[in-house]
């Protein structure tokens, strides 16, 4: 197993968020602890996509890596000024999630494999930047 230490990949949206919300923040997603078999991602979002923009994360990653299938761990919320480094300050409906994608095998959460291929057609239709 081979790690990809220091590696941190950092994607901002830009623009302004859909549904009437006009703080300007941007949504963040990081990769980190990459090896062979798995990666990390943290993402910054409002409370209510946040699950959904994690898991797009992972599998526009994994579709990346030309992984197949992909299980996540059990996600961890936080509050996001407490662990980002972002400079602005986010509304109060928005929260960090924390996973990690494991490569062809179930997570050691018990979370079953999920097709990436099928996963990323959903995710194509329900996120612009998915393309």
């Amino acid at each position: 197993m081979r790690a990809r230490s220091g590696l941190v990949i950092t994607f901002l949206l830009a623009g302004l968020l859909t549904g009437g919300r006009s703080s300007g923040a941007e949504m963040m997603a990081s990769f980190f602890d990459m090896f062979d078999t798995k990666f990390s991602v943290k993402v910054v979002a409002p409370r209510e996509t946040v699950r959904e923009y994690a898991i797009c994360k992972a599998v526009w990653f994994a579709e990346k890596k030309k992984v197949a299938h992909i299980a996540l761990s059990n996600p961890v919320y936080a509050p996001p000024n407490a662990s980002s480094p972002l400079t602005a300050t986010l509304p109060d409906d928005w929260v960090s999630l924390e996973t990690t994608a494991y490569f062809e095998a179930p997570s050691p959460d018990g979370n079953p494999t999920f097709t990436v291929a099928e996963k990323a057609h959903w995710c194509r239709k329900g996120w612009d930047w998915y393309h």
